[in-house]
């Protein structure tokens, strides 16, 4: 299954960092709230200035649950991004889910 955003919409991964910049391991807290990072999959025609395994920070989301091995995505108006985020390693983020070709995105973070 693959899912093709249309218009200015764009569908990705969740992700989060695990590690910080020196390699140590960022505890994860029940109680501090976390900003949902997300890796671009795929993106709508209409979209502009955004790519495939570009990180970014969206302010509003929708999320959705499919069977089959596809799993979780989110997807969300080109106009929800409120950041770029660039020169974070793969090694320090958790990709959750796994990409449309069954990997995460080996590039993540890498372009802006």
């Amino acid at each position: 299954m693959k899912i093709i955003p249309q218009g200015t919409q764009i569908v990705g991964l969740q992700a989060q960092l695990t590690k910080s910049g020196g390699g140590l391991h960022l505890a994860v807290s029940e109680q501090q709230k976390e900003s949902v990072l997300v890796v671009i999959e795929s993106v709508g025609p209409d979209v502009v200035g955004y790519k495939p395994n570009d990180l970014v920070l969206p302010h509003h989301m929708n999320h959705a649950y499919f069977r089959g091995g596809v799993g979780h995505r989110v997807m969300f108006d080109q106009k929800e991004i409120l950041a770029v985020i660039t020169d974070v390693p793969l090694d320090q983020l958790e990709i959750k889910g796994t990409s449309q070709n069954g990997t995460a995105s080996s590039s993540a973070g890498a372009s802006a």
